[in-house]
């Protein structure tokens, strides 16, 4: 919701496979660091992310490997 005008900015966009990129958590959910943490918070609770996110053990800053691959 949040994010849907941003992504209707973009031409040709099409919904794809989910990819999680090499950095933090927080760097994946806004790579152009246009949204304040609570707004990246009353996403995940939207999205029913936020408790998942709450248990990792450095939140937004979690250190996500290529492709999520620590997060299976």
């Amino acid at each position: 919701m949040l994010f849907l005008h941003t992504l209707t900015n973009f031409k040709n966009f099409s919904l794809q496979d989910p990819v999680l990129f090499s950095g933090n958590l927080r760097l994946n959910l806004d790579p152009f660091n246009k949204h304040t943490d609570e707004e990246l918070w009353q996403v995940l609770d939207v999205s029913h992310l936020k408790n998942f996110v709450s248990g990792l053990s450095e939140g937004l800053q979690y250190a996500i490997a290529e492709g999520g691959e620590n997060l299976r």
